[in-house]
């Protein structure tokens, strides 16, 4: 049986960790660790993608939101699209995103989109946690492990609206996993600055373009290297 959940970015009880505290200055923070897929296991580059680790964190207060990529970890490949930066505020329904394609930051500012999540009747323990399965709407292959156990409805890369914590979430780049929560006594991350950006529509709609223009090269080249050892 699936359920569909319409669901905006409202507050809902994102700020509500904080509120329940008597320290105006307790946090809560969630780190994550980023593993890659390994789509093809015989593929030249898979073991580089198996090693490949990355962490990030979220920390959540008085209705904002931070999303970042910490500079530890292993990192064997470059990533075509990565979001290094998601801010939020729940307060104005805002966003500020950065993303990182081959070195070059793009900064992205709009007003939190929509978001529409099928909750599925498939469970599993995730991290020690009881979660359920949620897929969003339009892009299957974005799947989110969400338990309800612990009453913060978001996760990583800004991913906001389920009824419970995503504890596990699979996207084009990745698997990103709970690593552990801790109340935490700071900010949340500052946004990065930048004199230029682009809405949501419009870096979509640039990415797009930029990956098809990237695999029209690549396969060019392929067709050329095959057609040399021909000869």
């Amino acid at each position: 049986m699936k359920h569909l959940f319409i669901l905006f970015f409202l507050s809902f009880s994102l700020s509500g960790f904080a509120q329940k505290d008597n320290s105006s200055n307790t946090a809560l923070l969630l780190n994550y660790v980023q593993t890659q897929r390994v789509v093809d296991p015989g593929h030249p580059s898979a073991e580089s993608y198996r090693k490949d680790i990355r962490y990030f964190e979220v920390i959540l207060k008085d209705g904002l939101y931070s999303y970042r990529k910490l500079p530890k970890g292993v990192f064997m490949i470059t990533m075509l699209d990565e979001k290094v930066y998601v801010g939020i505020n729940f307060k104005d329904s805002t966003t500020i995103q950065q993303t990182d394609r081959f070195g070059n930051k793009f900064l992205i500012k709009d007003k939190l989109p929509k978001e529409e999540w099928v909750i599925l009747d498939s469970t599993r323990v995730v991290a020690g946690w009881n979660c359920k399965l949620a897929v969003k709407k339009n892009d299957s292959w974005q799947k989110a492990w969400f338990t309800m156990d612990f009453p913060v409805a978001c996760g990583p890369l800004g991913e906001c609206g389920l009824p419970g914590l995503i504890v596990s979430y699979e996207f084009d780049n990745g698997i990103l996993t709970l690593e552990s929560i801790e109340k935490v006594d700071k900010e949340v991350a500052p946004a990065p600055k930048g004199n230029k950006s682009m809405t949501i529509d419009e870096y979509t709609k640039f990415s797009r373009k930029a990956n098809q223009d990237f695999f029209d090269e690549q396969q060019r080249i392929a067709e050329e290297f095959a057609k040399k050892n021909k000869q």
